[in-house]
């Protein structure tokens, strides 16, 4: 069923109005359209001038209800609802699309429901209500309006991409970026955006090489279409993923390149990431010292996400461990127990403590922490096992020669 901005454009085309034809008192031509790309929903007082302007009824509008009173009810709610998401008032505006989802299934407007059920989606990721999003928005890709407009649909799958990957739902979030990325042209920067999410995704996963490619596109099409900010997350991805591999000769003139993108563009979070790859930089480099001292200034920071500050605290326990630091690591574990991350950032933190015990030769501790490790790793479905069979290996050895 078309939506309201598809019938507004409907009726103003085959009257052969222009949006500026149709502006009324309150909204301007380009309000006219946000509506008709349901971007925005006008009040009822709106909408009532509205098909005053186009000389129609306001019922052309609700194709499921004759019932004034009703429509003028369902209008309100969605307006108030859309005002809500616009203003960044996100507990307020789930609760008015529940009402407005609740009016909609009571009173059989089923031309709305799509729509409301993709704002509630987009809401509940934005209030990190993560698997409810999921829940909302997954049954959409089925629904017969799915596809009808590729930039809802875009949106969908992205939202269901970042819940995914915040789960740790690798795999899942892989899925939906490529599913994302086939909706737009490499000129679109939102391709961009895609190729750097499966980078990210493919590095999570362990698979460096993917993980380079993805980067290395993402790298490429920014600098050809001019996006500075697109290019350094891009630079930082390719980074990380050459880190990863412990492949450092690569690495020197795009670390330049991005201090120099991340000095232009005055963005502190790609400072603080610029920063985070600099530590495991030196870490590989066994340079210790730069190491804590980045380290250390990146932590005193109260903006960090619980993701973030996690990472950082893996990134400590393996300098605690290379270092030969035992104070510096159990403070690591310390401050992790305050944490909520998903849980193959509980995997890969656990194996980094394991590292760290085996390297004080306290193997009972190694071995327990281990088992905790696998135990998340494999909910998580992470595929990089070769550290994890390492650890085992070695434990296994020292064991057999006590």
């Amino acid at each position: 069923m078309p939506t309201f901005g598809e019938i507004l454009r409907t009726i103003r085309t085959e009257k052969h109005l222009k949006q500026t034809d149709i502006v009324v008192e309150g909204i301007t031509s380009a309000t006219i359209s946000q509506y008709e790309s349901n971007k925005r929903l006008p009040s009822f007082e709106i909408l009532t001038a509205l098909a005053k302007k186009l000389n129609v009824s306001v019922a052309v509008f609700f194709p499921d209800s004759n019932n004034e009173g009703y429509n003028q009810v369902f209008a309100t709610l969605m307006n108030q609802a859309e005002r809500h998401e616009r203003r960044k008032q996100w507990e307020e505006a789930l609760e008015s699309w529940e009402a407005a989802l609740l009016f909609c299934r009571s009173h059989h407007y089923t031309s709305y429901l799509f729509q409301i059920l993709q704002h509630k989606g987009i809401v509940l990721a934005e209030l990190n209500r993560n698997q409810e999003a999921i829940d909302t928005l997954l049954g959409l890709l089925i629904h017969p309006e799915f596809t009808h407009d590729r930039d809802e649909s875009y949106q969908i799958l992205s939202v269901l991409g970042k819940c995914a990957r915040e789960l740790g739902q690798t795999e899942q979030s892989i899925t939906f970026a490529q599913l994302a990325a086939s909706l737009v042209g490499p000129s679109d920067e939102r391709w961009i955006r895609m190729q750097i999410n499966l980078g990210s995704g493919f590095q999570n996963l362990g698979e460096w090489d993917r993980a380079i490619y993805y980067f290395e596109n993402a790298v490429a099409r920014s600098r050809e279409i001019g996006h500075g900010l697109l290019e350094a997350w891009s630079l930082v991805g390719l980074i990380s993923a050459y880190l990863s591999k412990e492949e450092l000769d690569y690495v020197n003139e795009y670390f330049e390149r991005a201090r120099q993108l991340a000095e232009l563009l005055q963005d502190l979070k790609l400072r603080r990431s610029i920063q985070h790859t600099e530590i495991v930089y030196y870490r590989l480099k066994k340079q210790w010292m730069h190491a804590k001292q980045t380290l250390f200034e990146l932590l005193q920071s109260d903006e960090l996400s619980d993701q973030v500050r996690a990472e950082l605290l893996h990134e400590q326990l393996l300098i605690a461990a290379g270092s030969k630091d035992f104070r510096l690591g159990e403070e690591a574990q310390h401050a992790f127990e305050f944490l909520s991350v998903s849980s193959s950032m509980m995997g890969l933190f656990w194996l980094g403590a394991a590292e760290f015990y085996i390297s004080f030769q306290n193997e009972e501790r190694a071995n327990e922490i281990l088992r905790h490790a696998a135990s998340f790793l494999k909910v998580s479905h992470y595929h990089d096992t070769k550290q994890l069979l390492q650890l085992a290996s070695l434990l296994e050895r020292r064991g057999s020669h006590a």
